[in-house]
Parts: C-alpha cells; sequence; structure tokens
C-alpha cells in the first residue's frame, strides 16, 4: 500500500501496477469469520491467489495482514523465523 501512497523516484508504473493488482484481488476474497481466544472478532480472507487475516474489535480494524499465494501450490509463502526477522530488527 506504501507503494501506492509514497510514490518515489525509484518507483515504477510496474510496480504500482503490482500493488494495484494486489489490492484489488483482495477485494474478491470469500471471507470467514471466527471469535478469538481475546477481544474482537477474526476475519479470514482467500481467493487461491490471495489470502488474509484481520482483527476488528468494536468496529474499529485493528491489524490486517495479506499475503499472495504461490501460483502453483496455492500456499503462501512461508514467513520468516523470528530469528530471521531480528536480524534485521534496528533499534
Amino acid at each position: 500500500m506504501e507503494a501506492l501512497i509514497r510514490r518515489t523516484k525509484g518507483s515504477t508504473a510496474r510496480e504500482e501496477g503490482k500493488a494495484e493488482a494486489f489490492i484489488e484481488a483482495i477485494t474478491y476474497c470469500r471471507e470467514s469469520r471466527y471469535q478469538p481466544v481475546g477481544l474482537g472478532m477474526d476475519h479470514r480472507y482467500h481467493n487461491g491467489a490471495v489470502c488474509g487475516s484481520a482483527l476488528v474489535h468494536e468496529g474499529s480494524l485493528i491489524h490486517a495482514a495479506f499475503f499472495g499465494m504461490d501460483e502453483d501450490t496455492q500456499r503462501s509463502p512461508r514467513m520468516a523465523s523470528l530469528r530471521q526477522r531480528r536480524e534485521h530488527r534496528h533499534l
């Protein structure tokens, strides 16, 4: 989404087009709702090209994350491990 908001010198029309296509794909997801362990409602989305989830509490979006699906396996790429993510953390 930031690619659409922050159009820097390095961004290209192709990159912006990919971001727009990804956001468009999200609008075609099927939604399932689940009661989480804590507060709010867990919304999960999937359409074969994109998967994601969102936590909504009292009508406010708390968190949302969407990922592109691998076309061959219909799986989301694995998220980096905690150790890998810590290595990129700047304190």
